[in-house]
Parts: structure tokens; C-alpha cells; sequence
């Protein structure tokens, strides 16, 4: 990869490889800012040339980066699923409790009948100690938060499109269907699932029919 002897088209070139337009390449390489010799130099043969070998360069080098990282933190799609599975199948009961109390009130004051003062709901939520959670359902919870006055907030993270990626993954959903035939005609559509459409329940039971039925077939 031969850099420019041009110290300034370098520049240009290197600049216009990390994303800047012409113009902003243009100034940032020492020009004065012309629109005009901006896009005339962008449009060079060896400028153009250079510009594809640094794009070249840069993704052999991301993509590297990226295997190493992989290999490292030994990153595999049956362990992305796991995760995605975690959240996806999660249960906001494993990690908060709540129940609710009808509260009388009562009073007698001259020994006759009883009288009903006011009747009281009284609402209790606990969070289940951080020692108690099971390691799926800490996984899925994306906060936990208590502001001055002591209210707590619990965030899980979003169920259905953990169970989108994981049935797109399993080839369950068909973003967009091609009905037209190789001579051009139109084939007769196939039933096909628009996953964005479905409730997180709807696609629970979706992908526990699909388990049940591959199960069946082992």
C-alpha cells in the first residue's frame, strides 16, 4: 500500500477514507476550501485509487480485530443464543415480587353496630435479593435504579426483540416474500410471519411448537 507522494493528497485521501466529504477533506489536508478543486481532486485517478486501498486496509484490519476478539472471549452463535434466549424466555417474577392488601377499617365507638370507616388498598413491592437471582434472570435485567425518596425502578430488557433475533436466526420469520416466479408469473403466496406484528406471548408459543416439533422429529 503506497502512500501518495503528495503529502497533502495523502491527507485528502486518508481523510476522505474515514468518512469526511470532499470539502471537509479538502480543508482538513491544508487547502484553502474550494468546492470546485475539492471534487475535481476526489475524482483523480490515483486519489480514487488510494481511497480503496486505505477502505481495503481498514476492513482486512477491522475484520481481524474482530476474529481475534471472537476467538478471545471464545463468542459463538450457540452462546449468542443462550443470552438472547435468557432475555427473550425471562420472567420479570424471578426478580420482583408484588401483592396487594384490601384493608377495613373499622369502627365501634358506642358499642353498636360495627361501622365501615374506609376500606384501603395497600399495594407491597419487594425485589428479590441480588444473592437470590438466578444468573438468567440477572442477565436479562437491564436496570435496577432507586431515586431519593426510595422508590425502586426494575428494567428488564425487551423480550420480543430478543425472540425476533432468535426466531430471524432459526429461519421461523420471512421479512419479505418474492412470490414472482423465474418465468416472470406469479407464484401463489406463502403463508409467511410478520415478526414485528406478534406479541411477545405470540412468539413464545410460536417458538416453543417449533421446539416441541423438532424434538418430535429426533
Amino acid at each position: 500500500m503506497a502512500v501518495l507522494p503528495n503529502a497533502r493528497h495523502e491527507a485528502f485521501a486518508q481523510a476522505l477514507a474515514k468518512g469526511k466529504t470532499a470539502d471537509d477533506a479538502y480543508a482538513q489536508a491544508g487547502f484553502k476550501p474550494d468546492r470546485g478543486n475539492a471534487s475535481r481532486l476526489q475524482q483523480k485517478d490515483s486519489i480514487r485509487q488510494r481511497v480503496a486501498e486505505l477502505l481495503e486496509w481498514s476492513a482486512t484490519v477491522e475484520q481481524k480485530a474482530t476474529e481475534r476478539a471472537i476467538d478471545k472471549l471464545a463468542i459463538t452463535k450457540e452462546r449468542v443464543l443462550a443470552e438472547l434466549a435468557k432475555i427473550g424466555f425471562s420472567d420479570i417474577r424471578k426478580a420482583i415480587k408484588w401483592n396487594g392488601h384490601l384493608i377495613t377499617e373499622e369502627d365501634n365507638p358506642e358499642g353498636g353496630d360495627v361501622l365501615v370507616v374506609k376500606t384501603i388498598v395497600s399495594n407491597h413491592v419487594t425485589l428479590i435479593d441480588s444473592e437470590d437471582l438466578d444468573d438468567d434472570t440477572a442477565a436479562a435485567i437491564a436496570e435496577i435504579s432507586q431515586n431519593a425518596t426510595g422508590g425502586i425502578k426494575l428494567r428488564m430488557h425487551d423480550k420480543k426483540s430478543a425472540l425476533v433475533d432468535i426466531g430471524k436466526h432459526l429461519g421461523m420469520f420471512v421479512d419479505k416474500v418474492d412470490h414472482t416466479s423465474s418465468d416472470g408469473s406469479m407464484s401463489p403466496p406463502k403463508p409467511a410471519i410478520d415478526a414485528s406484528k406478534l406479541s411477545t406471548a405470540a412468539l413464545a408459543e410460536i417458538m416453543a411448537a417449533a421446539d416441541d416439533e423438532a424434538t418430535d422429529k429426533r
